[in-house]
Order: structure tokens, then sequence, then C-alpha cells
């Protein structure tokens, strides 16, 4: 996995999940979608979406 976290619980007992997102942001035509579809064909647990497919409530 290129990215992940280590699951974590504070002193108050709540539960932090160890999960990373990430946004990445630039210049049209800088091969943002392409690299994260490779990432996704990498990591069996890397799951990609963009934009247009997801919903408010889906984020």
């Amino acid at each position: 996995m290129l990215f992940g976290g280590v699951p974590k619980q504070t002193t108050e007992l709540t539960k932090l999940r160890g999960d990373i997102n990430i946004c990445i942001v630039g210049d049209p035509s800088t091969a943002k979608s392409q690299f994260l579809k490779q990432v996704e064909e990498f990591s069996p647990r890397a799951v990609y979406t963009s934009g247009k497919a997801s919903t408010a409530a889906g984020q």
C-alpha cells in the first residue's frame, strides 16, 4: 500500500481510524487521474473516485 496509517485509541477511549485520504490538486493535463488509476490497480485496498462520479453523501 502506498498510503496508510495506524489505528489509534485516545485516553478517552475514542477510536481513530488509520485510513488516510488524499487530494491531489494541480494544473489541467498533468496526469493526476492517470496516476491515481494506476495506484488503484497497484494497491488492493485503493479506491478511486472523481468529483463527477461521487455525491456529497458518499464523500
